[in-house]
């Protein structure tokens, strides 16, 4: 009740997997380690994603093979470590350990040891909320709002091109331009 939304909104967050709940009898209940971190993107700050909705604004279409395998592990990575929803961390983790992947080219070029940066991500992707009985749908994967500032970005950088293709290029430079 303290959210000030109906129980059929709260039902399509339990059903579309991003709120979890667990079963008592009849009833569901959610958690409180739960509803935490449904909340916190509204801790961390802005939740508004200027009027894009997750399911509409990936165009996975305009990826490179590349970048769409990144998003693909991703996905994965968020289910090995049981986390509740995709973020920056995620997406600079597995672009870092992409094969024949250009970020820790770039980041060489740059002076920067990328096992230095591999160790860091570690620690704070182990600062995540995780639930290791969440249940992940690949069709309705929670997008933390910075990732999708970061695609946007990358989108928006990949327009500046000719070919409108959004790589791993792109979104390693909107996550470097990323103020958080």
């Amino acid at each position: 009740s303290s959210l000030q939304v109906s129980r059929q909104v709260v039902y399509n967050w339990i059903n579309d997997g991003r709120l979890r709940a667990v079963k008592a009898g009849r009833t569901l209940r959610v958690p409180q380690y739960a509803l935490e971190a449904f909340l916190q993107p509204v801790h961390a700050g802005d939740i508004s994603t200027n009027g894009f909705e997750p399911d509409n604004f990936l165009p996975v279409e305009r990826f490179t093979p590349a970048a769409q395998a990144a998003t693909i592990a991703v996905m994965s990575e968020i289910g090995t470590r049981h986390h509740l929803q995709a973020d920056v961390e995620h997406l600079l983790w597995v672009l870092l350990h992409q094969d024949d992947g250009i970020v820790p080219q770039a980041l060489r070029r740059l002076g920067v040891d990328p096992q230095q940066v591999a160790q860091q991500l570690e620690q704070a992707l182990a600062k995540l909320p995780n639930d290791p009985g969440f249940q992940h749908s690949p069709e309705r994967l929670a997008i933390s709002p910075r990732i999708l500032n970061v695609l946007k970005r990358a989108e928006e950088l990949a327009s500046l091109l000719p070919d409108l293709q959004i790589d791993t290029s792109h979104i390693f430079q909107a996550i470097c331009e990323e103020p958080d």
